[in-house]
C-alpha cells in the first residue's frame, strides 16, 4: 500500500488518497481521483477570489497586496511555486498562477528554506532556532549551541545537514536532531558567505580579516581545510556551487568568477555591467540568471556571454531568482512584482499580481470609491467597493510616491516624487503637470517636497518643503506664498475642515498652527524631544495630534496651546497619526520595529486597542469619509482595511455633534446662546466655531439653528426663557444672516428657525431696529418691535434735520416686524416721489410716548 498526497494547499484543506495493488481498486480510485481533481480545480478558482481574506486578524475586512517577494522555490515536480513574502508563504499553481494557500509566517525571522520548500528554519524571539515543517509549522528539531548571531542556513537534504557561520566559525548541524556535527574556526574578523556542494561533501567559505579576504574549500565530514582558492577576494559578495559540484561561482557587485575545483584555478571571469544582488544556475548548469537593480539577465555560463535581458520586470530591486526543475522557466521577484519567464525565448510567460513593495502613502478619494496606494515606482488605484485594481499610474523606476492626495472632485491626484509634485489626471492615468520644490520663495533655493495635502475646498495644495517652508499652490500649480517659521525641514502637514488653518510638524521637534489666509503662525507647540513625524487636526479644530520619533503622541488643546494628553505605548517612533471623521478616535502607526496600529480615545486619552496585522512598521493611515472603515498600509507591501466598529464600544465613546457647542449631548437653545455670547471672537480651537473657519459669526449661529429644526422640530417658546434670548438678538442675527451670500439649504433652514424664534418672542419693549441693508441703494427695510398695540409712524430726516419722508404704518399689534413682508419699507424717495441723494439720513419711530432714532446711509 502506498499513499499519494495531493496538495491543494488550501487553508485547512489537504486530500490524501490511499491506493492498493488491485486493478479494480485502482480503477475505482482513478475515477475518484479524477473527480477530486475536477473538484479541486473549481474549488481553487472559487477560493482564489477570497485570498484577500486569508489569515486576517480580528476586525480586518480585507487585505490588499501579498507583500514583497523575499524568496522563491519551485516544488520538486515544478507544479507549485512557493513564494516567501513579507507576510508569509504564498503557494501558487505554477502553470496558472492561481493562489492556493497562504501560510502566515513572519519572513523576517526566516533564515532558510529547503530546496524542495518542504522545511524552513526560523529564528524565534527567544533567540532559539527551530527547524519547521512548512505545511503545518510543527517543530522538527531545534539547533543546539550559541546561535544568537546566526542569520542564514544552507541545506543538504540528502545528508540531513545544515550549515551556517556564527562569528568566525562555520557550524554543521544534524537536520534531524539539531546537534552540531562539526565546527570550523576560520580565524577571521567576519564571514561573508558559506555554501555547501550539492553532494554535501565540501564547503566553500568567503571570509575577511583586516589584511586579506580569502576564498577557501573545506571537507564537511572532517572540517579539514582542502585548499585556498584566493587570498584576494575583496570584491566577492556571494558564492554558489554549480549543479555538478565541480564548479564554484563567486559574484562581485557586477561581475562573475568561475572556479574549477579539480584544479583550484579560476577559469572564467566576466562583467555583467549591472549590479548583482541575486543569482541562480539552471539545473543543467549551462545558464546563469542574475538580478539586481534592474532587469534579470540570462548568461551562457561557459562563455560568459549575455543570452538575453528579460525586459518588463518593472521597478528596481530583484530580491530572488529561481529556475524550475526542468530549467525551462525562470521566476524573478522583487520590488517591482513577481514574473515567470520562458528561458529559451526570454518572453514573459506570466505576471502574478499584487506582490508590491512598501506602501509609502495611502488615501481614499472623496467619494470613497477609490483607494490610492503609493508604491516604489507606481500608484495603484483600487476599487474600494469591489476590491479590483482599476488602474496603475507608472512613474520612473526610482520614484517613491511618499505622499499622495486627491483633489476635491477626485479627478486629480497629487503625488510627491523625488521632491517634486506630480499632478495626475486620474481618468486617463497620465501626469498633467509637475511642480518643482523651491526654497522660501518661488525663486529661492530649490529643495524637495516631503508632504502634500489639498485644502478641503480644493482651492489650495499645500506642500511641506525640505527647506523649512510650507508652500501654498493655487489649483495645485501656481505658487502664491509660503508659511515661514520652522527652523528645520517640515515633515507633515494637515488642514482643518474649513481649510483656513493648517498644522505642521518638523525636524525642529515643534508643531505649529498656521492661519493660511493671513499667512501667520498662530501657535507653536513644544513638548516633543525628537522629530515630529506626523500631525493631524481634529474635525472641530479643538485638538492637534502629533506623533514623534521620541515614541510619543501628544494631543494638544488648540485654544489653550497646552498638552491635553501624552499617549505612550509604541515601542518605536510614531510614524503616523490620524483622527477619525467624528474626532473621537485617534489612530496611530509605529515605525520600522513596531508594526502595531493603535487606537486611542480622544476624550479620555486611553488606549482602545492594539492591532497586529502587519509584519513591518512605518504604517500609513486613511479613513473613509463616513468613518466606518480605515485602511493601514505598511512597508510589508500590504494594506489592511479595518472595521472601526469592531474595536469601539459606542457606549464608551460618546459622539458629539459639532453643533452641540456645550457638549451636553443635545443641541438646544443653550448652544445657540453660547455661540452668540462669543460672537465676533476668534474661533480657532473654540467649540462655538461650529464650521471651524476661525471666526465665530452668523454662519455658526445658522448651523446650530438648523440643527434645532432637524433634531427637535420647530423650537417652541418653552425651549427658552425670554431673559435668555431676546428678539433684538435674533433680529440682529437675522440682519447678518440675510447678507450671507449662500444658497446652501442648511443656511436657509437656519434663517427660517431664527425667524420662527423671533415670532415666538414678545418684545420686552417697543424699539426701532437697524435697517437692512445699510448702506443701501435704492431701497431698505426698517424693522421694529412693539411691546403693545400702537399707531406707528416712521419719520425720515436729512442730516440737516429736514423732514424727507413720513411712513404712516397705522395701528399695529404687539410683535416683531422684522421680515421684509412686515418691516417698514422705504424706496429711497421723498414725499414727492423724487429719489434722494447719497448721504446720511436719520429715521425715527414714534409710538405713543416712545421715540427712537437711528442712522442709515444711502450710497449711490
Amino acid at each position: 500500500m502506498k499513499t499519494i498526497e495531493i496538495h491543494s494547499i488550501q487553508s485547512n484543506f489537504r486530500i490524501y488518497i490511499i491506493c492498493r495493488k488491485s486493478r479494480l481498486v485502482s480503477e475505482i480510485m482513478l475515477i475518484a481521483f479524477t473527480i477530486l481533481l475536477i473538484t479541486i480545480f473549481f474549488l481553487q478558482n472559487s477560493i482564489a477570489q477570497d485570498y484577500m481574506q486569508w489569515s486576517l486578524p480580528k476586525g480586518a475586512k480585507k487585505r490588499i497586496g501579498k507583500g514583497g517577494v523575499e524568496s522563491l522555490r519551485f516544488s520538486p515536480d515544478g507544479n507549485r511555486l512557493i513564494v516567501g513574502s513579507s507576510i508569509g508563504f504564498w503557494i501558487y499553481d505554477a502553470l496558472s498562477g492561481d493562489e492556493l494557500d497562504l501560510i502566515p509566517v513572519y519572513q523576517s525571522n526566516i533564515i532558510g528554506v529547503s530546496p524542495d520548500a518542504r522545511i524552513y528554519v526560523e529564528k524565534n524571539s527567544d533567540n532559539t532556532v527551530s527547524v519547521r515543517n512548512l505545511a503545518d509549522g510543527s517543530v522538527l528539531s531545534t539547533l543546539q549551541g550559541d546561535i544568537a548571531d546566526i542569520y542564514y542556513v544552507r541545506f543538504n537534504l540528502e545528508k540531513n545537514i545544515l550549515v551556517s557561520d556564527i562569528g568566525s566559525e562555520i557550524h554543521v548541524w544534524d537536520l534531524n536532531t539539531g546537534e552540531i556535527r562539526i565546527s570550523i574556526d576560520l580565524e577571521a574578523d567576519w564571514i561573508s558567505d558559506v555554501v555547501m556542494s550539492p553532494d554535501g561533501t565540501r564547503l566553500a567559505s568567503l571570509s575577511r580579516t583586516s589584511e586579506q579576504s580569502t576564498l577557501k574549500l573545506w571537507d564537511v565530514s572532517t572540517g579539514s581545510h582542502i585548499t585556498t582558492l584566493s587570498n584576494f577576494a575583496w570584491n566577492y559578495r556571494g558564492l554558489m556551487f554549480a549543479p555538478n559540484g565541480n564548479i564554484l561561482l563567486s559574484k562581485g557587485s557586477s561581475s562573475i568568477q568561475l572556479w574549477d575545483l579539480s584544479t583550484g584555478k579560476k577559469t572564467t571571469s566576466f562583467s555583467t555591467q549591472s549590479s548583482i544582488s541575486r543569482f541562480a544556475i539552471s539545473p543543467d548548469g549551462k545558464t546563469l540568471a542574475t538580478g539586481g537593480f534592474g532587469a534579470p539577465y540570462l548568461w551562457d555560463l561557459a562563455s560568459g556571454t549575455l543570452k538575453t535581458e528579460l525586459s518588463g520586470h518593472f521597478g528596481f530591486g530583484i530580491t530572488s531568482v529561481a529556475f524550475s526543475p526542468d530549467g525551462r522557466t525562470l521566476v524573478s521577484g522583487g520590488y517591482g512584482g513577481l514574473f515567470l519567464w520562458d528561458v529559451e525565448s526570454g518572453a514573459r510567460k506570466m505576471a502574478i499580481a499584487n506582490h508590491s513593495s512598501s506602501v509609502n502613502s495611502i488615501t481614499f478619494s472623496p467619494d470613497n470609491k477609490t483607494l490610492a496606494l503609493g508604491h516604489l515606482h507606481k500608484i495603484n488605484l483600487w476599487d474600494s467597493v469591489n476590491f479590483q485594481l482599476k488602474s496603475t499610474l507608472i512613474g520612473s523606476d526610482y520614484t517613491y510616491n511618499m505622499s499622495i492626495d486627491f483633489s476635491l472632485d477626485g479627478s486629480i491626484l497629487a503625488s510627491v516624487i523625488w521632491g517634486s509634485i506630480s499632478l495626475w489626471d486620474v481618468k486617463i492615468g497620465v501626469p498633467i503637470a509637475v511642480v518643482r520644490g523651491y526654497g522660501s520663495g518661488i525663486r529661492g533655493t530649490r529643495s524637495g517636497y516631503r508632504s502634500i495635502v489639498f485644502s478641503p475646498d480644493g482651492q489650495l495644495l499645500a506642500g511641506a518643503n525640505g527647506d523649512t517652508t510650507i508652500h501654498l499652490l493655487s489649483g495645485g500649480r501656481t505658487y502664491i506664498g509660503s508659511l515661514i517659521g520652522h527652523t528645520d525641514s517640515v515633515t507633515s502637514i494637515a488642514f482643518n475642515n474649513s481649510g483656513r488653518f493648517l498644522a505642521s510638524g518638523s525636524y525642529d521637534n515643534t508643531v505649529r498652527l498656521w492661519d493660511v489666509v493671513e499667512g501667520t503662525n498662530i501657535s507653536t507647540f513644544e513638548g516633543h524631544t525628537d522629530v515630529v513625524n506626523s500631525v493631524d487636526i481634529s474635525p472641530d479644530a479643538r485638538y492637534v495630534a502629533s506623533g514623534s520619533k521620541d515614541k510619543s503622541i501628544i494631543i494638544w488643546d488648540v485654544q489653550s496651546s497646552n498638552q491635553k494628553y501624552i499617549l505612550t505605548g509604541h515601542t518605536d517612533e510614531v510614524h503616523k497619526v490620524k483622527f477619525s471623521p467624528d474626532g473621537n478616535t485617534l489612530v496611530s502607526g509605529g515605525g520600522w520595529d513596531d508594526a502595531t496600529v493603535r487606537l486611542w480615545n480622544v476624550n479620555t486619552g486611553e488606549e482602545i486597542a492594539t492591532l497586529k496585522g502587519h509584519t513591518r512598521g512605518y504604517t500609513n493611515i486613511a479613513f473613509t469619509s463616513d468613518g466606518k472603515t480605515f485602511a493601514t498600509g505598511s512597508t510589508d507591501g500590504t494594506v489592511i482595511l479595518w472595521d472601526l466598529a469592531a474595536f469601539i464600544d459606542t457606549e464608551d465613546i460618546f459622539t458629539y455633534r459639532v453643533e452641540d457647542v456645550n457638549r451636553d449631548g443635545v443641541v438646544t437653545i443653550d448652544d445657540l446662546i453660547l455661540v452668540a455670547t462669543k460672537f465676533g471672537q476668534s474661533g480657532i480651537g473654540n467649540s462655538a466655531d461650529v464650521n471651524s473657519d476661525g471666526v465665530i459669526d452668523v454662519k455658526d449661529i445658522l448651523l446650530v439653528a438648523a440643527t434645532l429644526k432637524n433634531d427637535n422640530g420647530a423650537p417652541s417658546i418653552y425651549s427658552f426663557t425670554p431673559k435668555s434670548l431676546s428678539a433684538t438678538d435674533i433680529q440682529q442675527w437675522l440682519n447678518y444672516a440675510y447678507q450671507v451670500n449662500s444658497n446652501l439649504p442648511v443656511y436657509k433652514t437656519g434663517i427660517a428657525v431664527l425667524e420662527h424664534l423671533l415670532t415666538l418672542l414678545i418684545p420686552e419693549k417697543t424699539a426701532l431696529l437697524p435697517n437692512y441693508p445699510n448702506p443701501f441703494n435704492p431701497e431698505t427695510w426698517i424693522p421694529y418691535q412693539l411691546a403693545k398695540d400702537a399707531d406707528v409712524t416712521i419719520h425720515i430726516h436729512s442730516s440737516e434735520g429736514q423732514l424727507i419722508r413720513s411712513l404712516q404704518l397705522g395701528n399695529q399689534p404687539a410683535g416683531n416686524y422684522t421680515e421684509t413682508n412686515r418691516a417698514a419699507h422705504w424706496d429711497g424717495n421723498n414725499d414727492l416721489g423724487e429719489p434722494v441723494a447719497s448721504g446720511i439720513y436719520y429715521y425715527t419711530l414714534k409710538v405713543g410716548n416712545v421715540m427712537d432714532t437711528r442712522r442709515m446711509v444711502i450710497r449711490k
